[in-house]
């Protein structure tokens, strides 16, 4: 049966895809409130990953949307991680530390935007992100 092949080949598949996961991302979340020296509040965040990713836009054309009288094009980023890489929740945030493809994208921020697909014979996590500017 299909199923019983592919799921002995799991292990190699994976390993394929961790392969081209040559970005280092670091993801943190927000655990709550710190105030700063003066006093005010502002996010207190909380590593929960820091490893390997693959960093992708899957389309080179955007949607063309209108915000303010201006015109803007949102893509669709997409972060790819190990499968059980960490316990993955909408609002998380992705930094690039590391990219030896691209070092461009270093010090890119991405807001993850839904939740990682579980289910049998995954490959890897695949997060549908927003780039933070």
């Amino acid at each position: 049966m299909i199923g019983d092949e592919v799921a002995a080949s799991l292990a190699e598949l994976r390993a394929q895809a961790e392969s081209l996961m040559r970005a280092t991302v670091t993801i943190t979340r927000t655990a709550g409130t710190v105030a700063d020296a003066d006093g005010r509040l502002g996010p207190q965040s909380t590593p929960v990953y820091e490893g390997k990713a693959r960093v992708l836009r899957p389309s080179q054309v955007g949607a063309q949307v209108d915000a303010a009288g201006k015109p803007v094009t949102i893509q669709k980023p997409q972060i790819n991680l190990p499968v059980g890489a960490y316990a993955v929740r909408v609002g998380d945030l992705a930094v690039v530390t590391a990219n030896p493809d691209d070092p461009g994208l270093v010090g890119h921020r991405y807001r993850v935007t839904a939740e990682a697909p579980a289910g049998s014979l995954l490959v890897q996590y695949r997060l549908a992100a927003e780039e933070v500017l």
